[in-house]
């Protein structure tokens, strides 16, 4: 993991331009799955205050409602600020 991480840092000067032009490129398909933003900013934060790794990413496909729950939880609980 930290070599692909150290992999992707190296080439961030390449990705992000590529992922800039893309987003560009494809923005009516991308308009269309802008539900999704939320959704995804909430798991990737609920991922990362707990230190999810790739392995404990697979017990959330595992067993679904319970980590949807606390996602939702925390979700409700960010927005009740």
């Amino acid at each position: 993991m930290e070599t692909l991480n150290e992999k992707m840092q190296t080439l961030m000067l390449f990705i992000f331009p590529f992922c800039a032009i893309t987003e560009v490129a494809l923005q009516n398909i991308g308009g269309k799955l802008i539900f999704l933003v939320s959704q995804l900013l909430v798991f990737m934060t609920f991922s990362g205050n707990i230190n999810m790794r790739f392995k404990d990413i697979k017990a959330f496909f595992k067993y679904p409602i319970a980590m949807l729950y606390f996602i939702m939880l925390l979700y409700i609980y960010s927005n009740a600020i």
